[in-house]
């Protein structure tokens, strides 16, 4: 499995130094918490939510159509935690203002649009391809984010409903990975609003970009330089490459903006042997594409498939230097360190406070630092894999 340009040569920054500390348990936020992204919805006229009896609503429910190359969303799916906002002209003035702003509904992709009139002369609502401040798709590396608007309505009081609203073929694409980044997020293993714990306030949160269109051919990577994920056109036909890609940034954002000396990988494969660091690098990213699917596969965009491991169970050749072994590996110590469950957060956090070149660097030194086993299941595990320290 070819995947040559996953992360572009770039440069890195010192790593984070050791802690040492002992083994710190990270609590998931509540399924409320975790599946809402932080926002205050900004109603226009009133400082705050309006009465109901003096409001005007657009709602309705955005969805997307576009390629599934797991078949895991046919179909027509909905766009979770999308960014809108309710534009219109208040009667009585000859202007379109942003009256207010949100997102759509984590569970179902509805939207509740309201401005704080009693009518409005018209009014739509436009959708852009991002969630507030926590992640976006960009047309291109200084481009904005893609967008869209409904239909205007005139004469507009009470409740109007859209009913099902959707981007054009274009920019469907942008709206699916904004989707998709959902189920990282929702799994990011913090408390915080941000991605991880080296943020704390949503004024201060890195932000995942996401680069693409719906005719570039340059993507399939993650630059370090620019911090940037580059798909391709068909690309967001697999949430794996996705997730994968978005992986790498993961990696960096829980390093808090340092990133491992990278060499080797340029092809690099699933199932062949390159370099430790490659392996780890790519590896982690495979592994939280897996981890957050809930499985050990990588997924072309033509949906052809490659296994972390072999049909049988075995392990890929090459020990720590096949990232196929690495991503099979690391999901089942995910699994064993989080107990019921399997819940990572214990190793994000480990993870996030210890740089690690490689795998064996993760193993031997970070995983007995933070109170980790290194003997007996996980052992297991690691041999299973074909990593032998």
């Amino acid at each position: 499995m070819n995947l040559s340009r996953s992360i572009r040569p770039g440069s890195t920054r010192p790593r984070p130094a050791r802690t040492g500390t002992a083994r710190r348990s990270v609590a998931l936020l509540g399924s409320l918490l975790a599946c809402t992204i932080p926002l205050t919805v900004v109603v226009a006229g009133t400082g705050g939510a309006a009465h109901a009896a003096s409001q005007t609503c657009l709602t309705g429910r955005l969805t997307y159509t576009f390629a599934d190359a797991e078949g895991i969303a046919a179909g027509v799916q909905p766009v979770r935690n999308a960014s809108w906002e309710l534009r219109g002209v208040p009667s009585g003035s000859s202007s379109t203002k942003t009256l207010a702003t949100g997102t759509t509904s984590a569970s179902d992709g509805t939207f509740q649009a309201c401005a704080a009139y009693a009518a409005l002369s018209s009014a739509s609502v436009r959708f852009t391809s991002q969630s507030n401040q926590m992640w976006r798709v960009i047309a291109s590396d200084r481009g904005a984010v893609h967008s869209f608007d409904t239909a205007t309505k005139t004469n507009v009081t009470g409740n109007v409903d859209l009913g099902t609203v959707s981007p054009t073929a274009s920019t469907a694409g942008a709206f699916k990975i904004v989707d998709t980044l959902n189920k990282l997020y929702w799994k990011r293993g913090t408390t915080s609003p941000c991605w991880t714990w080296h943020q704390t306030t949503t004024s201060t949160c890195k932000e995942l970009t996401v680069v693409w269109n719906s005719t570039t051919t340059d993507g399939g990577y993650w630059s370090p330089s620019t911090t940037y994920v580059y798909l391709a056109k068909d690309d967001p036909a697999s949430q794996h490459l996705i997730l994968h890609e978005a992986g790498h940034w993961f990696q960096w954002a829980l390093y808090n903006g340092w990133f491992p000396k990278v060499t080797g990988c340029n092809p690099h494969y699933v199932d062949r042997e390159s370099t430790v660091s490659c392996a780890w690098t790519e590896g982690f990213a495979n592994a939280v594409a897996g981890y957050v699917l809930g499985d050990k596969r990588y997924v072309r965009p033509d949906g052809s498939v490659v296994p972390y491991q072999q049909a049988d169970g075995s392990p890929w050749p090459g020990g720590d230097a096949t990232e196929g072994n690495v991503a099979a590996a690391l999901i089942d110590l995910f699994k064993l360190d989080g107990g019921t469950g399997g819940d990572w957060s214990g190793d994000l956090d480990m993870i996030s406070r210890d740089g690690s070149d490689d795998f064996r660097e993760y193993y031997v030194t970070d995983r007995p630092a933070h109170g980790y086993s290194v003997t007996g299941e996980a052992e297991r595990i690691i041999n299973s894999h074909g990593i032998d320290y």
